[in-house]
């Protein structure tokens, strides 16, 4: 909440870093600072931009004053600027919608279609399973004669598994 001996008011801080004076933007982000991390006063903060207008091209960042206090002659790009609202800009975490959405369509989907899922997937596997690897003779020579049968049943399996996912 510091920048050099500055201390920083609650707010969104936009930060810019320029390779040099005048050249082309290196980074280009916003920083929100709050005194308590809710999701009300994280929101709050994100609508009220505490810069004030940069001075000129060549600051690398702005921040103190608030933007509300400022003054600007009319007909500026900075007094264009303030008169327009700014949009919001929710980011908030990485993938955090996707996740929830994916686990309320999977809390969704019945126990009994999981349960066949893991039977198509065990029988796939089995008739997959290499002479070698298994545990016996006896069971080589069964694995052997049914393997045919045991992929056929665990490919029937996953298709059912799949319509029935469909029509739910």
């Amino acid at each position: 909440a510091r920048v050099g001996r500055h201390s920083l008011r609650p707010g969104t801080y936009r930060l810019i870093a320029r390779a040099v004076p005048g050249g082309r933007k290196v980074v280009d982000t916003r920083l929100v600072v709050v005194r308590r991390a809710n999701r009300d006063a994280i929101e709050a903060a994100r609508g009220a931009d505490t810069c004030a207008p940069a001075a000129s091209s060549s600051d690398t960042a702005a921040a103190g004053s608030t933007g509300t206090g400022t003054s600007a002659k009319p007909g500026t790009p900075a007094a264009a600027n303030a008169a327009k609202p700014k949009p919001s800009r929710h980011r908030g975490v990485l993938g955090a919608r996707f996740a929830r959405k994916a686990a309320e369509a999977a809390s969704r989907v019945p126990v009994w279609l999981y349960l066949l899922l893991a039977l198509a997937i065990g029988l796939l596997a089995a008739a997959s399973l290499p002479l070698r690897a298994a545990p016996g003779n006896r069971t080589a020579s069964v694995l052997a004669r049914h393997r045919g049968a045991l992929a056929i049943a665990g490919a029937a399996t996953l298709v059912g598994v799949m319509v029935a996912y469909v029509l739910l």
